[in-house]
């Protein structure tokens, strides 16, 4: 029988934000991807590897599954065999809350504060930064006052007012073009 608790080398207590760890930590090091200039025969142990990881995480990750496996290492024998041998009658295993909205899932995944930035911190950084929201914004805005300084000018028939609106369009396109350049250079400076 298989151990996944061995398998991603944690205690059998151990949280699901532990087990979670260990499984990104795994998956880290055996990824296959990483072994693309190795031999055919390393390549084909770390694929193994990642599918022992990835079994692992998928019964460990759900806490029902991972009550039936913990039943079936209790009881020296796999989940599946276990439910066999087990009557009927007899109630199943707790399997704790069911994430029943998309909103549930959001929110227990929130909970769990895994940290990205160590896998790219620079591009974690860049993506997460808010200061050129405003900058992104500014065609938007005046497009908005070109709008309203259009219908001004059609119900007061101004063409100079018009005229300004027209200035406002020609201001906000030249913005469109020009803004998004503005905001990869200063992402870069970032970088």
């Amino acid at each position: 029988m298989v151990n996944h608790y061995k398998v991603l080398n944690v205690s059998e207590d151990a949280s699901p934000r532990v087990i979670r760890a260990a499984y990104v930590a795994a998956a880290r090091r055996s990824h296959p991807d990483y072994f693309t200039g190795a031999s055919a025969d390393r390549r084909e142990a770390a694929e193994q590897k990642m599918r022992e990881i990835n079994q692992a995480w998928s019964v460990l990750g759900d806490e029902h599954r991972r009550s039936r496996h913990d039943l079936g290492l209790a009881q020296g024998a796999s989940g599946s065999e276990a439910r066999r041998s087990r009557p009927a009658a007899s109630p199943r295993p707790p399997a704790g809350p069911r994430l029943s909205t998309r909103a549930d899932r959001r929110a227990s995944l929130n909970q769990d504060s895994f940290d990205p930035r160590p896998v790219a911190p620079r591009l974690a950084a860049v993506a997460g930064h808010q200061d050129g929201r405003g900058l992104r914004m500014l065609p938007v805005g005046f497009i908005a006052l070109g709008v309203f300084t259009m219908f001004t000018g059609a119900i007061l028939r101004q063409t100079a007012v018009i005229t300004v609106a027209v200035i406002l369009f020609v201001v906000a396109a030249i913005l469109f073009v020009a803004v998004p350049f503005v905001v990869m250079a200063r992402s870069k400076e970032k970088l």
